[in-house]
């Protein structure tokens, strides 16, 4: 028999049991339901759910509850019953406080309280020690409210506190020693305290959409962390101790008010995804060469002027994403990069589209929209792999005929340029190959 139910199972199921039982009977109370223990995963989201009955905790052997998406302002009692419940979904509902009971679900790791009324932390929770996941985002809880003794959740390794109108991070969340990844974006967070040390265990924060405009010294002390994300704040500068997190293989600073990159930044040596995308960049350090496992570098809406040989050098890139900044020019040595699959050099000021671009053996994606470019390269054929090309917005006249050997092209964007009679008998063979073309 199968151990997950979705709602309509569920009534049949019980249904032919008994021809007058109904699911609706458990929800509103009406009779007792003799309920077979076989239960794990109950679904009941987007259901308009006011009330629960007490006979909720007939379902004994329930390991996921999915309360999602109703109009519960209370818990039943009856909930504390599933001793053995191992996930709790109570996001997009309007309650504002938990049952002292819920301590009794000792087996629960993970409690989604996201998007609910609370305005308190649910210190009701803190007896459950085997918790690993607590989800907040969207709530109101005042600083104030985050209890002292909130190590007693000495097992969480997630903690969300997204969207929550925080001002600081709460101290008592910096002893939660065993955090893995802590999430406080979309706050108003100007301000990270030292404390931060203390989460030796980190591997991914997210500050993103705050308003901080530096970083402690002490973040380069968490030498576990793996991913960063401190995109939309104000930051002009970064702490030389960030460069010391040699285990970062994702640091994401987009839409800052940057000005350069540390050179140190090349002992990153297991950096996957840079992104310093909206910043005021003029240059990009040279020991960018040093990141051998860099698959993604985003420089996008900066005021640099060059591809540099340092970036090129990248052997193992994947995407390179220049757009919207004063390049007037692809460099040839572009084609060292044999592994890109995708470049992006829209909104620049680049005239031309060297040879070299073709050959780059497995490039998916060309972008460069926006641009003053006037011809393709007449091998564009060599390019077996591209799939989109967009052109838009730039001088072209006339197209290759080997724009019809593309066997892979799928997309390709030439609004606004001037083309002439020949390139639109090239556009109607592209059309009836399949290839999706705006003109």
């Amino acid at each position: 028999m199968a151990e997950s139910f979705e709602l309509e199972n569920l009534k049949s199921l019980l249904q032919q049991i008994s021809d007058d039982i109904q699911i609706d009977d458990i929800l509103n109370r009406r009779r007792t339901v003799y309920v077979i223990d076989f239960f794990k995963k109950l679904d009941l989201r987007e259901l308009h759910i006011k009330e629960l009955g007490k006979e909720i905790g007939l379902f004994r052997n329930l390991d996921r509850l999915d309360l999602r998406t109703n109009d519960l302002k209370s818990l039943p009692l009856g909930i504390t019953k599933l001793i053995n419940l191992k996930r709790l979904d109570l996001r997009w509902n309007q309650l504002k406080s938990l049952p002292e009971e819920i301590a009794k679900l000792q087996r629960l790791k993970r409690l989604d309280l996201r998007e609910n009324v609370f305005t308190t932390f649910p210190k009701e929770i803190l007896p459950i020690s085997n918790l690993r996941q607590l989800l907040l985002n969207n709530n109101y809880l005042s600083i104030q409210s985050f209890p002292e003794d909130i190590d007693r959740l000495d097992r969480l390794e997630l903690l969300s506190l997204r969207n929550m109108r925080l001002s600081t991070i709460p101290l008592p969340v910096t002893k939660l020693v065993n955090l893995v990844e802590l999430d406080l974006g979309n706050n108003h967070i100007s301000q990270i305290p030292d404390e931060i040390e203390n989460l030796q265990g980190l591997v991914t924060i997210n500050f993103q959409k705050n308003q901080l405009i530096d970083l402690p010294d002490a973040l380069g002390t968490l030498i576990n962390l793996n991913r960063i994300d401190f995109r939309s704040n104000q930051l002009t500068s970064l702490p030389d101790s960030l460069w010391q997190l040699t285990n970062i293989s994702r640091l994401d600073f987009i839409a800052n008010h940057l000005t350069s990159i540390s050179e140190d930044v090349g002992k990153l040596k297991l950096l996957k995804e840079l992104s310093f995308s909206d910043n005021r960049l003029k240059e990009l350090p040279d020991s960018l060469k040093d990141l051998k496992f860099l698959r993604i570098l985003s420089v996008e809406e900066n005021e640099i002027t060059d591809i540099s040989p340092s970036i090129t050098s990248i052997v193992n890139l994947k995407e390179l994403n220049y757009n919207n900044n004063q390049l007037t020019d692809i460099p040839d040595h572009i084609k060292n990069l044999r592994n890109l699959e995708f470049l992006f050099l829209s909104k620049n000021q680049i005239k031309d589209i060297p040879p070299s671009v073709c050959d780059l053996p497995i490039l998916r994606e060309l972008w460069v929209s926006n641009n003053q470019i006037s011809d393709l390269p007449s091998d564009i054929d060599k390019l077996t792999k591209i799939e989109s090309l967009a052109l838009d917005n730039n001088n072209f006249r006339d197209l290759p005929k080997s724009l019809l050997d593309l066997s892979k092209l799928k997309m390709i964007n030439l609004k606004n340029n001037p083309l002439s009679d020949q390139s639109q008998a090239i556009i109607n063979d592209l059309k009836a190959k399949g290839v999706r073309v705006y003109e």
